[in-house]
């Protein structure tokens, strides 16, 4: 394809081959097909956008992290925002998660996890559950995340690469 992406901050596959790309200069999410031949914008209108109380699929403002749930649908910061935010497969907003100031997110095991930078922790939600998210603090700026081995998360900190295990909080290595 020839689309051009502006500023990607952030990457995830899926298990069918598709790829999600956090647009953070153009305000975008985009999901690459797995045969990479379609570029389809899912979020985002390419311009920056406030919330100002509208939760609808272009209002974003630099996205970072981005990571699919198990069934499909496509999880992001939207770190100008400072929300997580939740969109269906089929580009449904389906809602938005906490307020942080994401840079990294992964899911685990049906555990949502968000690197918040400015506050120095990871937060932990459980996509199963309907319940507030657990934190996991102590660290000094945490940038991103990715799947560690088992039902870890790996967490980028300064220089620093930091295996958690979201269950709990603890380090595992």
């Amino acid at each position: 394809s020839d689309t051009v992406l502006a500023q990607i901050a952030a990457i995830s596959a899926f298990i069918d081959g598709s790829v999600a790309v956090a647009e953070q200069a153009g305000h975008r999410i985009r999901v690459i097909e797995g045969d990479r031949n379609r570029v389809q914008t899912v979020l985002g209108s390419g311009l920056q956008l406030a919330p100002s109380g509208s939760t609808g699929p272009n209002v974003m403002d630099s996205p970072r992290g981005v990571t699919f749930a198990p069934n499909g649908d496509v999880i992001f910061a939207d770190s100008g925002n400072q929300l997580v935010r939740r969109v269906a497969s089929n580009g449904v907003p389906v809602l938005a998660l906490t307020p942080t100031d994401g840079r990294g997110a992964v899911v685990v095991q049906d555990r949502l996890s968000v690197a918040d930078f400015a506050d120095g922790h990871v937060e932990v939600l459980d996509l199963a559950a309907d319940s507030p998210p657990s934190i996991v603090g102590g660290f000094a700026a945490p940038t991103d995340l990715a799947a560690g081995a088992g039902a870890t998360v790996l967490v980028v900190d300064n220089t620093a690469l930091i295996e958690i295990d979201p269950s709990n909080g603890n380090s595992v290595r």
